[in-house]
């Protein structure tokens, strides 16, 4: 699956992110340069001790391969 299709994916299933469909493939675009580049994405998140607590996900950095 490519990341036209990947995008497109997402716009089916939330409609409502339409509107900013091309904002999200440029940020798509610059975190993979930055990755390709350093090797390094920092994400930050708001919430996260509830979406942890909600989710009982790990809080640890993702690492892409």
């Amino acid at each position: 699956m490519t990341g036209e299709d990947s995008l497109a994916l997402i716009i089916r299933r939330y409609p409502a992110l339409s509107c900013c469909e091309k904002e999200i493939w440029e940020a798509s675009m610059a975190s993979i340069d930055c990755y390709e580049n350093s090797r390094k994405i920092l994400v930050c998140r708001n919430g996260g001790n509830t979406l942890q607590k909600t989710y009982n996900l790990p809080c640890r950095p993702y690492q892409m391969t």
